[in-house]
């Protein structure tokens, strides 16, 4: 996903933009791994998420860094969903857990409300390799996800990810701290500023806001009509 070019040309000069543009460069290389990943297994074409799953959203607010955070608001604000995005948290499970706010178990064909914004961990979780305790990459299953690897394995092994990789021609098998040091590294004064999605995303738009209304002539006043999300 990009973000709209009125948002970015409105953006353009500013550190804003720069930060974007490798954000999405970023999730772009995520999508070329996965992709890489299923061509060289054909086992694992077919993985999925079951259809109509939502189970790992239910019960799950992701944390993100304030990088992933603005992104995710200048996505609200270029797509015009910021006034109608409250912050709201239920305990969809009635387990005590609250669900991600941009959940909709009403809407089966695409549950997440940000998808193309989608924040880091939600991008990669079961479809990206992770490190075992001997430092090899291995893909795991979620426990929701059918399994079509063969006897119904529930693992990718690190041995056969080894095999799909050749370092001659393409970089090795990336997992998830590659790609999570990789978003640190794109603004690494902030790593230590990890919060929960429904704590980050308020003050984030405040800024993404402020920025467009300046770049825009508004003298940075606030729109009435665009009310700030906030969480529940």
């Amino acid at each position: 996903m990009e973000l709209s070019d009125t948002i970015l040309a409105t953006l353009g000069g500013t550190s804003f933009e720069s930060r974007f543009r490798d954000v999405e460069a970023l999730y772009a290389k995520i999508d070329s791994a996965q992709s890489n990943m299923r061509s060289d297994f054909p086992a694992s074409k077919t993985l999925s998420c079951p259809p109509g799953c939502g189970t790992c959203c239910e019960s799950f607010i992701p944390d993100v860094l304030p990088l992933e955070a603005e992104y995710i608001a200048a996505y609200l604000i270029a797509t015009s969903r910021r006034a109608n995005t409250p912050l709201q948290c239920a305990d969809k499970k009635g387990d005590g857990k609250q669900a991600c706010p941009f959940y909709n178990a009403e809407e089966p064909s695409a549950h997440c409300g940000i998808y193309p914004a989608r924040a880091l961990i939600c991008r990669l979780f079961g479809f990206t390799p992770s490190l075992n305790r001997d430092n090899k990459p291995v893909l795991a299953l979620c426990k929701h996800m059918p399994s079509t690897l063969a006897d119904g394995a529930r693992k990718i092994s690190e041995v056969d990810l080894d095999r799909g990789a050749e370092t001659d021609s393409k970089p090795g098998v990336a997992t998830m701290s590659d790609f999570a040091q990789a978003l640190i590294a794109l603004s690494p004064d902030e790593a230590g500023d990890r919060r929960l999605l429904t704590e980050a995303l308020p003050s984030a738009l405040a800024r993404i806001g402020l920025l467009l209304s300046l770049a825009s002539g508004n003298g940075g006043e606030p729109n009435e009509s665009d009310p700030e999300p906030r969480a529940a």
